[in-house]
């Protein structure tokens, strides 16, 4: 069967990074499966199968079924099609099309009441507003006791709403705190362990010449810097949400952290063009040699690691992020990545768990790392010897993955994380000091309170 494939073109507003919310665009028609209907036998009495049928005894298997992803993902998708028709003779018709559509495209979609498409491309931050807006379909009943016990803990939790499943996690991300080796070593140092000694170590790599800086952090106003505040509010005991579900991110520990980021830029141990830094442009000083850390996102790997990028190819190591000892955490960091769920107008769901269930199978994670680079959130593919040989930037990824925290699961989280930016942004430029910065960020986000 010729795959069916609808590529839709689409110019963005403003670009978002990384789990950003996309804008709606102008949109070409999806493309839609027509139903094959027999022609009418008037004169022929109906065949038992087709008596079942019509009682409900017996429903066929369909002939295909439809997912919504981006355009990046369309060559894995096809691939992961291929092999789910031949276990299953089910076709998994791909419509591709620019990730900042795929938000808009999929709500439009189940509230005008389409039944075209059964699957969806989920990003993290989506499962709480397509929850309460009932535009995926809760999986817990397809899933059953155990299903979730195979991901690693922080990837099923964050596509979970009130205890139901609404994607199955598929793509894993997360920042990682990469660092030169061979600086630390000329200088006779140890990784830090806490972030007062990430502080310390960089002083004395700046007291010796080694490093003009010992950080950069990512700090213009974006989600990026939503993301690498939930790494250090919860690094330092002060989480955006209480166990209440209230907004308690002014509290002494993100207070600490938010000084700690200021005072870096004002001693120059934090390069001070952090403050127009964002998650790509924060690694340049990194990359070229100019400081010794930087947190960023799994594509930073591969740009340490070009010679036509950088100037320390074969100095970097990963390590974990640091804790804070007098919080008494290890470590801490943020998840990014995503999952696929089914809409709730999907008349196939049966053939759309199928599908799910395959995506959450040990082979569809071979397949992501095979032809996408894509890090798996199974537990048991980590675990694996020949793929450590085979990928061993997994070795060196998983241990962060057991100290990460998803962002809140907020239903209007795209608006909350706008506003909150705000507030930050003025906190480390000097407009606020951090608790009065904070105070108003947490009276302002009560509107969005899930």
């Amino acid at each position: 069967m010729l795959r069916r494939t609808l590529i839709t073109s689409v110019i963005a507003a403003a670009f978002g990074a990384l789990a950003a919310c996309g804008q709606p665009g102008t949109q070409e028609p999806s493309a839609t499966q027509q139903a094959q209907q027999p022609a009418a036998q008037e004169e022929q009495a109906p065949t038992q199968e087709a008596q079942d049928a019509a009682n409900g005894a017996d429903q066929a298997v369909p002939e295909s079924i439809t997912i919504i992803t981006s355009s990046e993902e369309m060559g894995l998708f096809h691939a992961l099609g291929d092999r789910f028709e031949e276990q299953t003779g089910i076709f998994l018709d791909v419509i591709a099309i620019g990730y900042d559509s795929i938000h808009p495209r999929i709500i439009t979609s189940v509230m005008a009441g389409s039944t075209d498409i059964d699957l969806s491309y989920v990003d993290v931050i989506w499962p709480a507003e397509f929850a309460v807006t009932e535009i995926l379909y809760p999986l817990n009943d397809f899933a059953g006791p155990g299903f979730a016990d195979r991901f690693i803990d922080v990837t099923i939790d964050q596509m979970t709403y009130n205890g139901q499943i609404f994607a199955v996690p598929y793509s894993n991300n997360g920042k990682w705190m990469f660092y030169n080796r061979r600086m630390l070593a000329d200088a006779g140092l140890q990784p830090p362990s806490t972030w007062a000694e990430l502080v310390n170590v960089s002083q004395q790599l700046i007291d010796q010449d080694i490093s003009r800086h010992g950080i950069s952090w990512a700090l213009v106003q974006s989600e990026g810097v939503v993301c690498d505040m939930t790494t250090l509010f919860n690094a330092f005991g002060t989480p955006w949400l209480d166990n209440a579900g209230n907004f308690a991110f002014n509290g002494p520990g993100a207070v600490a952290a938010m000084e700690m980021i200021i005072d870096t830029i004002e001693t120059g141990v934090a390069d001070p063009a952090s403050i127009t830094y964002n998650d790509r442009t924060a690694l340049n000083p990194f990359l070229a040699g100019e400081t010794a850390f930087v947190m960023n996102w799994s594509f930073a790997w591969d740009l340490v690691n070009d010679p036509g990028l950088s100037a320390v190819v074969g100095d970097v190591g990963i390590m974990l992020i640091p804790g804070v000892a007098d919080a008494g955490t290890v470590s801490s960091g943020v998840t990014g990545g995503g999952g696929v769920g089914m809409l709730s107008t999907s008349l196939q769901k049966e053939a759309g768990w199928e599908f799910l269930y395959f995506m959450a199978s040990e082979e569809a994670a071979r397949m992501g790392l095979t032809y996408a680079n894509v890090l798996p959130t199974l537990t048991s593919i980590y675990q694996d010897p020949q793929l450590l040989v085979d990928f061993p930037f997994l070795e060196l990824f998983f241990p962060q993955m057991q100290h990460n925290h998803h962002r809140p699961m907020l239903p209007r989280y795209s608006e909350w994380s706008n506003n909150v930016q705000e507030y930050l942004s003025r906190i480390v430029t000097g407009q606020l000091s951090p608790q009065d910065g904070l105070d108003q960020a947490v009276q302002s986000s009560e509107p969005f309170r899930p």
